[in-house]
């Protein structure tokens, strides 16, 4: 009556694609990278596109593969530690060239020191032997002058014999006039004797030879007295010109005494300036040196080398790029989850379906039989259909899994290699600063001890000027006693000369200890400049 048709509707044919027809190509990047980064560098490890990320079926994946071809590369990070270990390197040999400079700087200047030291130590030897000197010609000065007051002496000696003679040849003489007078009278008796007139005659012919006598010794006593006396006068009067050229010529070394210690006290005032000048100017080198090391401690521990931060960020960006691939092959597959899904949910309808149509047909199952064994062997293909679409969703899932496990691992590795970056970064900077501790320590130690031997040099010098003083006042003693002195003056005037001499000798001495301390300060001035250039470089 009816004609037989289908039982069921015919399946309709579905849109969506079935297993292994999708080809996923990742798109070149090369073209826009040009515009980024350098042609000529292979900065960068090029991902190959791999064909285990395509859908090809199920069991068809390779996720093995696919997480060592993912894993992030540890090469760079041995790279930027080679890179920072030979930059630390060279900073450690120009640190260590540096020092040696430094010392070979300290050494020159402490044999510079040391040669000032023998020369001053010398020059106060010869001080010292100067003033001896000067003692034993004081000495010689005082025996010779108690040598004139001898020979003084012995002259008034002779002189006071004289008068005492003059005296007595003026007794006799009076003694004489008053034997005349009794010749006189004599004479008058002899007129009376005659006999002994004569005899009287040749007595007194004797005397007035003796009387003869005694007047050529007066007259002789009177010479030697005059000629006695006017040697005394011409050597009095040469004394008292001899001591007044003295006084004059003492005058005038008092005067170039007094300048010449005018003088030494401006160059003894002058050297003090400088001295504190030099201490000043030293004190600011030490502030310098101190603020530039701190300057340099914070920016060595707040900064990095510009060739590690621009290896970083190329190494980020290729991390980004590697990122953003690893999304997109997880879009991918995020799509075809959502497609299986799909299929997955319109098998369960159609089984579903089947299931409504089974029952139906177990309560026809005795008029068709037929019918029954064309069913069962629809469910038993939808069933393997199912088990297909279960095994590329078991395979979906796991390739998930393996690519968010090959993030994780992605993620490790920057994470590891950041830490590896900042344990690095912080050992070298630890080490930088201790380098610098120590270069700072060391050039401490230097200007203490450069301090020390210039304090060494100052007491030198306060002894060496204590010295001059006691010299300078043992001079003033010796003019003194020399302008007590007549015969001694031409002595006296040939040392005022040799004391203007050494005075003369200790202001040149002076002047060039004051040109050594301005070459020493020029040098340590280019030592620190040459310290300030290193540290910047």
């Amino acid at each position: 009556m009816f004609s037989r048709g289908s039982r069921f509707p015919s399946a309709k044919a579905s849109d969506v694609p079935g297993p292994g027809a999708y080809n996923a190509q990742d798109p070149e990047y090369d073209a826009y990278k040009r515009g980024a980064f350098l042609e000529k560098t292979n900065r960068f490890n090029k991902d190959k596109p791999d064909d285990t990320y395509h859908l090809k079926g199920p069991g068809a994946y390779d996720t093995d593969a696919a997480a060592t071809q993912n894993r992030p590369p540890t090469r760079t990070g041995n790279h930027t530690t080679t890179d920072r270990l030979a930059v630390l390197q060279r900073k450690l040999e120009d640190l260590e060239r540096i020092h040696v400079e430094e010392k070979k700087a300290h050494h020159l200047e402490q044999e510079r020191l040391k040669l000032e030291l023998s020369r001053a130590q010398r020059t106060a030897a010869e001080q010292t032997e100067r003033a001896d000197k000067l003692k034993k010609q004081t000495d010689a000065l005082d025996t010779r002058v108690q040598e004139l007051k001898k020979a003084a002496a012995n002259d008034q000696g002779e002189l006071r014999e004289l008068r005492l003679k003059l005296r007595a040849s003026e007794h006799e003489r009076t003694q004489l006039a008053t034997r005349q007078g009794e010749v006189a009278d004599a004479r008058k008796a002899e007129a009376r004797r005659k006999d002994e007139l004569r005899e009287r005659d040749k007595k007194l012919a004797e005397l007035e030879k003796a009387l003869g006598m005694e007047r050529k010794k007066g007259e002789m006593a009177e010479a030697r007295l005059a000629e006695a006396k006017g040697k005394t006068d011409e050597r009095v009067q040469e004394a008292q010109a001899a001591a007044e050229d003295a006084t004059t010529q003492l005058r005038e070394a008092r005067k170039e005494a007094q300048a010449a210690r005018d003088a030494l006290q401006q160059a003894e005032g002058h050297a003090e300036d400088a001295e504190e000048e030099l201490v000043e100017q030293l004190e600011q080198h030490r502030y310098a040196l101190a603020r530039v090391a701190q300057e340099y401690g914070k920016l060595a521990s707040t900064t990095i080398a510009l060739s590690t931060h621009q290896r970083v960020k190329q190494e980020l960006v290729a991390l980004h790029l590697r990122n953003n691939k690893l999304e997109r092959k997880l879009a991918n597959s995020d799509g075809q989850v959502v497609e299986l899904a799909n299929l997955i949910r319109q098998v369960k309808e159609e089984n579903t379906f089947l299931a409504s149509q089974l029952r139906e047909t177990q309560d026809e199952a005795a008029v068709y039989c037929d019918a029954l064994r064309d069913v069962s062997s629809v469910a038993t293909s939808a069933a393997d259909e199912f088990r297909e679409l279960e095994d590329a969703a078991r395979s979906v899932t796991e390739e998930r899994h393996a690519s968010l496990q090959c993030l994780v691992e992605a993620a490790r590795g920057d994470s590891e290699l950041w830490s590896s970056l900042d344990r690095a970064r912080t050992d070298a900077l630890l080490f930088h600063a201790s380098v610098l501790s120590k270069e700072v320590h060391d050039i401490h130690s230097q200007l203490d001890q450069g301090t020390k031997q210039l304090a060494d040099a100052e007491a030198v010098r306060k002894q060496l000027s204590e010295s001059l003083q006691r010299a300078q006042a043992e001079h003033a003693e010796a003019q003194r006693m020399l302008a007590d002195s007549a015969a001694s003056l031409a002595e006296s005037n040939a040392r005022a000369e040799s004391f203007k001499k050494q005075l003369d000798i200790v202001k040149a001495e002076a002047q060039a200890d004051v040109a050594r301390a301005e070459q020493g300060l020029q040098q340590e001035k280019q030592a620190s400049q040459r310290l300030a250039k290193s540290l910047q470089q």
